[in-house]
């Protein structure tokens, strides 16, 4: 049975453990930051942690620094890590549709 685990936590460094003991090979994590080109270069190693968290508007550092290192080892173990932005993406899944509400079938998700 497939199924979809949401983890809603603050920003303390802490939660890095416990959303890494819930994260398998094969998986799919899906993180709400707005997408960046350097993200990939990130999550390869070719940009360093740091370099990478300079060029975000990161409030939180050492919770980020956690979080890119296990981005980055879900990475290399096979984990599909993606951004999505929610509001940047409803927004243009509204735009597409001139003002109108997106057709069901054209958002990358349901609300509810």
């Amino acid at each position: 049975m497939r199924h979809i685990d949401i983890l809603y936590a603050n920003h303390w460094p802490e939660v890095v453990s416990l959303l890494a003991e819930r994260v398998r090979p094969g998986d799919a994590l899906v993180t709400e930051d707005a997408p960046s080109p350097e993200f990939a270069q990130m999550l390869a190693g070719d940009l360093p942690i740091d370099d990478y968290l300079m060029l975000t508007d990161i409030e939180f550092p050492e919770f980020g620094r956690r979080m890119c290192r296990l981005w980055q080892r879900l990475h290399q173990a096979d984990v599909a890590v993606i951004q999505v932005e929610p509001f940047r993406t409803a927004t243009r899944c509204s735009q597409k549709s001139e003002g109108k509400p997106a057709p069901e079938h054209d958002r990358p998700w349901r609300f509810i």
